[in-house]
């Protein structure tokens, strides 16, 4: 009886242990089953490999990706890297990211029906026949599109993401030596810069690459002041460092022409005021440049123009220049190049084929032998000449009164002065000094003229229009009165 209650008991305590035994394999089971179900994004290879995963790529999204890898297809534009880590955290889940397209619609589709399926998208621009713009936001909203029969095409614009370097500013920053330092120019139109370390250059210049797609910018260049300060390791941090020729080259004209001399610069470690900057650039560190011709906000009647610029230093100038019906629709002509002529203190640029009726605004950059940079420009407008026409009398003719009225017509408003000089076989020849005429300053100008008998008359009438644009105009007659 003793054994086999023994027998019992470790029958019982078996069926404990494999019970337990097998509790233990589900369990196990159980948490390698969920860790191989983690639902991960499918890319390239993988599409096609779990039908049950909600995250894959559609096999038609990732087709119509391939178009734009640029390790695939080198025919169509945009090319991406979409290894690059600013794509792939997309793809990866990492990140968020944004597609700006254009989706193309056939006529026959019921647009008002479209329109409710579209509306949830971003930028959504209008719904109609043909290409239409629009954003959409993450991989899962790419993927639904490929499913709607009505769209014939679908066209990449960019793709942006929330990528970061996952990096402080200190870390970017940091620094042992100035040679660790560059000025990155961070801003998508170049209006500004940092500085950090030169071994994030590379991946800094990628990303601003991605980041400034579809950014417009103005024409007109930018001289903030980050854009021409020396990259400096300064307490282990890169950081702008403005010499004192530096800052003489860039804020000396205007401390001296149209500041007052209390004003602080805030963006310069001294807190120098435009007072101390003129008395430090007027002993001797200043770099300056001025442009003698043309003035600036001028206007000429020329198809070409010299212009001259001046450096109180030894420099070589490069130049550019747009040009616009007016200022604020100025688009550049020629990107910066060395001028005609340069390398010591006049330098000399001729530009040719000016339109009538533009704007022009010519930007210099020189740069002296101790290769600090100086800025200049000008602005000035071109207009047609002046044109002046004496329609009475006619010249070559012979005038039978001794009084007669000098007409003349100008192509805009100005003033005119008249001169003549005469002849006769007694009297050797004479004349009158420019006088202004007694009606001008409009299109229509005349005077009265009194006359010799048996006199020879040269008269010249010269004006001068509101932008001091010259003309002028001459004739000769004779006085032989009846």
């Amino acid at each position: 009886m003793v054994c086999l209650n023994n027998y019992n008991m470790l029958n019982k305590r078996g069926l404990s242990v494999g019970l337990v035994f097998i509790i233990f394999i589900i369990i196990l089971l159980l948490i390698v089953g969920s860790y191989l179900y983690v639902k991960k994004p499918v890319w390239n290879n993988d599409i096609n490999t779990s039908e049950q995963d909600e995250e894959k790529l559609n096999p038609e999204f990732s087709k119509w990706l391939e178009q734009y890898d640029l390790e695939i297809n080198n025919s169509l534009n945009p090319k991406y890297d979409f290894n690059h880590p600013y794509l792939k955290c997309i793809f990866e889940g990492t990140c968020e990211g944004i597609f700006q397209i254009q989706v193309y619609i056939d006529s026959n589709e019921n647009f008002t029906e479209i329109k409710k399926i579209l509306s949830k998208y971003d930028d959504v621009r209008s719904i109609d026949e043909g290409f239409n713009w629009m954003k959409v936001e993450g991989i899962q909203e790419m993927n639904e599109l490929f499913d709607y029969d009505f769209i014939q095409e679908i066209k990449l614009n960019w793709i942006k993401s929330n990528y970061s370097l996952n990096i402080s500013d200190d870390e970017l920053s940091s620094c042992n030596v100035d040679e660790d330092c560059i000025r990155f120019v961070s801003d998508c139109c170049h209006n500004n810069a940092i500085f950090i370390n030169k071994k994030y250059e590379e991946f800094k210049s990628s990303l601003h690459g991605f980041n400034c797609q579809g950014i417009g910018c103005a024409a007109s260049a930018s001289f903030h002041w980050t854009l021409f300060a020396d990259p400096k390791c300064i307490e282990n941090f890169c950081k702008p460092y403005m010499s004192n020729r530096k800052i003489c080259s860039l804020y000396y004209n205007n401390c001296n022409d149209y500041l007052p001399r209390e004003r602080k610069l805030q963006e310069l470690d001294e807190n120098l005021t435009c007072g101390e900057i003129v008395d430090l650039c007027e002993n001797g560190f200043g770099f300056f440049l001025n442009i003698t011709n043309p003035i600036d906000e001028s206007t000429i009647a020329k198809d070409s123009i010299g212009i001259m610029v001046e450096t109180n230093n030894n420099a070589v100038c490069k130049f550019e220049y747009s040009k616009g019906l007016t200022k604020k629709d100025l688009e550049k002509v020629v990107e910066f190049k060395e001028v005609d002529s340069t390398g010591r203190v006049v330098h000399f640029q001729t530009i040719k084929d000016l339109q009538e009726n533009y704007t022009y605004e010519v930007i210099f950059l020189c740069i002296d032998e101790f290769e600090i940079e100086q800025p200049g420009w000008v602005t000035f407008n071109v207009v047609d000449s002046l044109i002046v026409n004496i329609t009475n009398p006619i010249s070559g003719s012979n005038i039978t009164t001794n009084v007669i009225e000098l007409v003349v017509e100008t192509n805009r408003n100005a003033v005119c002065n008249y001169a003549y000089g005469v002849s006769c076989p007694w009297c050797g020849g004479g004349g009158m000094k420019p006088k202004q005429m007694n009606i001008t300053n409009e299109k229509l100008h005349s005077q009265m003229m009194d006359l010799e008998d048996e006199y020879d008359y040269a008269v010249t009438v010269s004006c001068i229009d509101e932008f001091g644009i010259l003309g002028s105009d001459k004739i000769n007659f004779n006085v032989r009165l009846l």
